[in-house]
């Protein structure tokens, strides 16, 4: 009898962790308390700078990427970076959420980066010289992370959390994307 109870209570933790597991992996969603997170000492370099010219263009992942200079005399020396970050391996909803953030980005903001003032970037964390983004800031799954560069220094960053929320609703993700875009600029007018 008693080892029948133990292989029922092993039976029924292994469950609960398969259940656990299968639950997070679906979702993968993340955590929303860790929404903001103030960087005083990263300065983020070796951002590939794709060529983003049409929202509706196709994904393009250059074998090589362009480091972007984020200190950079031309430009302006307050703007906002839009990131994307994935890995090699894609589904349609890495690649809808990306869509769909590109299309906030450059839609909403057409002026703003055309001036330089916001630039939009998809980076690739599983070639090594990106690695380091994932520990710079805590990504665990694909992320849209907002920036602000003063100077070539980051100031502060956010990762949009409810992206993986709102990707099968279009106008709600693009309002989301847009709106935490737009109070960062009103910050950043506001400094």
């Amino acid at each position: 009898m008693k080892n029948i109870t133990t292989a029922v209570l092993l039976a029924f933790v292994a469950l609960s962790v398969i259940y656990v597991i299968v639950q997070q992996s679906r979702n993968n969603v993340p955590d929303s308390s860790d929404t903001a997170t103030n960087q005083t000492d990263t300065e983020v370099v070796n951002i590939p700078e794709e060529p983003v010219t049409d929202p509706g263009m196709e994904i393009q992942n250059a074998d090589t990427p362009e480091p972007m200079v984020v200190n950079n005399p031309e430009g302006p020396s307050e703007r906002i970076l839009v990131c994307y970050f994935h890995g090699t391996a894609r589904c349609y909803s890495c690649i809808q959420i990306e869509n769909l953030t590109r299309q906030a980005v450059m839609e909403g903001f057409a002026d703003e980066v055309a001036s330089g003032i916001v630039e939009w970037h998809e980076v690739n964390t599983d070639e090594p010289e990106y690695y380091h983004y994932t520990d710079d800031y805590l990504l665990y799954t694909k992320s849209v992370v907002v920036s602000e560069f003063r100077d070539g220094e980051e100031i502060r960053w956010k990762n949009l959390d409810r992206i993986w929320h709102l990707y099968n609703d279009e106008e709600e993700y693009i309002t989301y994307v847009t709106g935490e875009i737009e109070a960062w600029l009103e910050e950043l007018e506001g400094a």
